[in-house]
């Protein structure tokens, strides 16, 4: 399956405006680590299906602007280091609704 030029620019859309209302708010707040888990759900299901939107899947440019670009922890990661209560919570509750956006624009034509 490919995608359509509709659906990435609906999966790219999502994604930017995720991490824009993420920065409106403190990084210890809770949207901030809710929109986090949508970005990482995103991510993480456009890449385990084997698609590619820039921007999206791969380094986030924030990732990509250091000296040595390096890709972040994904939420796996995160929960051996930090387990899953607190923040992590809601890291865990935004990648289900970024994980369910990105099947519900996926199975869009």
């Amino acid at each position: 399956m490919k995608l359509t030029e509709k659906q990435i620019k609906e999966l790219t859309d999502t994604f930017k405006h995720a991490d824009q209302v993420r920065l409106l708010h403190g990084p210890d707040e809770k949207e901030s680590f809710l929109l986090f888990g949508v970005m990482q759900g995103m991510r993480e299901t456009l890449e385990s299906k084997g698609f590619e939107v820039p921007g999206v899947t791969g380094l986030w440019w924030y990732e990509s602007i250091e000296e040595e670009p390096k890709r972040g922890p994904n939420i796996e990661e995160l929960v051996l280091k930090n387990g899953t209560d607190g923040n992590m919570a809601y890291v865990l509750q935004g990648r289900e609704s970024g994980e369910k956006k990105t099947l519900e624009i996926l199975n869009s034509k």
